[in-house]
């Protein structure tokens, strides 16, 4: 065995291009549709290369450098495992807001997966284990309903 997970022998990894510019980011806001959610606020825009491009962005409002850096790595993990199942020809910016901060991964991917799906550029079968109609939220909240109530 060479050590590969059986997830990635399954699927060829995609690798999804950055948006770097803050001309490309400009572009994206005032050209593209956005789909609001509770951890997270998705826009795209057609992109004329014919790849797909994601950016993040999370604001100081979230908190200090350490609690941003964690939501970014959350969302561009999130990202590398929807890579594969996106469309090509789009440019991405996932803007992370405060529900995000104490989210853990599954509700992140779920999060991102429904955002986009709404958006029409995710395709192939769910990746996120957890329902994504939704759902993340109140599985966490009955988990800790449950341990309150012992």
């Amino acid at each position: 065995m060479t050590g590969q997970s059986e997830e990635s022998r399954q699927l060829p990894r995609r690798r999804c291009g950055r948006l770097r510019s803050s001309k490309d980011f400009d572009r994206v806001r005032t050209e593209g549709r956005s789909w609001p959610a509770r951890l997270l606020l998705i826009q795209t825009a057609p992109n004329p290369n014919g790849e797909i491009r994601v950016g993040v962005v999370a604001s100081k409002r979230l908190g200090h450098a350490v609690r941003r850096n964690r939501v970014r790595r959350l969302i561009r993990e999130a990202i590398r495992k929807l890579c594969a199942h996106l469309r090509s020809g789009w440019d991405v910016v996932i803007v992370a807001r405060s529900g995000m901060v104490g989210a853990s991964f599954q509700a992140v991917l779920a999060a991102l997966e429904d955002g986009l799906r709404r958006a029409g550029i995710f395709d192939g079968p769910p990746v996120a284990t957890v329902s994504s109609a939704g759902g993340f939220p109140f599985v966490e909240r009955a988990q800790t309903t449950e341990q309150g109530n012992t």
